[in-house]
C-alpha cells in the first residue's frame, strides 16, 4: 500500500466507523409509570362509554385521557364489567368472554376532555429537528384479533395512521412484542400528519373483532432510526477500500 493510499485508508476508517448519526431525544408520548387510573363499564344493558383524565407528567401535553368503550349490548345476556387500568406497569385492557369493545389513550394537551383538540399539543416536533423517524411500542395480547391502532394528527383532516396486529400468548410482560414502525410507512388521510407539527395523538388498544381478549402495553415512545448497522457498515466499506487499495 503507497503512502498515499495509507493516508486514503485512515481518513476512510475515521470516516466511517467513527462518524455516526446524531444522538437523538426519545420523544416518550407516555410510560404510564404515573399516575394510575381506571375505568370500567356497566354491567349488561345497551353499549356504553366512561372518560377519565389526569394530569400526568409521563404522558405528553401533560394529560393522559382514557375513553373506555363497550359496542356490544348485554340485554339477557351474563356479562361482567370490561376493565382499562393505568397502571405503575402500563395499560391494561380485559373483558369478558363475550365483552366487545376498545381503550383510547388520548394525548391532546390539557382540555378534560374526550374531544379531540387539534392545537393541544401545540405544533409538537415528534422529529426531534429530523432525528426520530419512528414510533416503538412495547405490549401484548392474550389471544389473536386485537390490534394497536395509533393515529397522530396535524390537523381534524390531515392525519397518519397505523393498525398493528397484535399476537396471541404475547400478554405477559416476558413475552411482549416490539413493534417498530416508520412515520412515512403510516397510511395517511388528507395530507397526511406533519410530524413536525403535531397537535394531537391517539393510541388506541382495540378489541372490536374478538370478544374476551385482554391487552397490555406499557411503552409508546418516538425514536430514531438504529444505529447499530452504522459501526458494521463502516467496517465493511472499509474492509472493500483496502483491498481496492492493496492491489494498486
Amino acid at each position: 500500500m503507497t503512502p498515499s493510499a495509507r493516508i486514503i485508508f485512515a481518513a476512510a476508517c475515521l470516516t466511517l466507523c467513527g462518524v455516526g448519526p446524531a444522538t437523538a431525544t426519545y420523544i416518550y408520548i407516555d410510560t404510564f409509570s404515573s399516575p394510575t387510573q381506571s375505568l370500567s363499564t356497566g354491567v349488561g344493558g345497551a353499549a356504553t362509554n366512561v372518560f377519565d383524565y389526569t394530569n400526568s407528567t409521563v404522558a405528553v401535553g401533560n394529560e393522559r385521557e382514557l375513553l373506555l368503550v363497550r359496542t356490544n349490548e348485554t340485554t339477557g345476556v351474563p356479562m361482567t364489567s370490561i376493565v382499562a387500568s393505568s397502571l405503575s406497569n402500563g395499560i391494561t385492557y380485559a373483558t369478558p368472554a363475550n365483552g366487545l369493545g376498545y381503550v383510547r389513550a388520548i394525548y391532546d394537551g390539557v382540555d378534560a376532555s374526550s374531544n379531540l383538540n387539534f392545537s393541544g399539543l401545540a405544533s409538537l416536533d415528534l422529529t426531534d429537528g429530523g432525528n426520530n423517524d419512528r414510533f416503538q411500542i412495547r405490549g401484548g395480547a392474550d389471544v389473536s384479533n386485537g390490534f394497536f391502532i395509533v393515529t397522530v394528527y396535524s390537523s381534524a383532516s390531515d392525519y397518519s395512521q397505523q393498525v398493528l396486529p397484535v399476537p396471541a400468548n404475547t400478554f405477559l410482560e416476558s413475552a411482549f412484542t416490539n413493534f417498530y414502525f416508520t412515520f412515512t410507512g403510516m397510511t395517511d388521510f388528507g395530507n397526511g400528519a406533519n410530524f413536525e407539527d403535531v397537535n394531537a395523538i391517539v393510541l388506541e388498544l382495540n378489541g372490536l373483532s374478538q370478544p374476551g381478549i385482554d391487552f397490555r402495553l406499557n411503552l409508546f415512545v418516538a425514536i430514531p432510526e438504529p444505529s447499530g448497522w452504522w459501526p458494521a457498515a463502516g467496517l465493511a466499506a472499509v474492509v472493500l477500500l483496502r483491498r481496492r487499495l492493496t492491489r494498486k
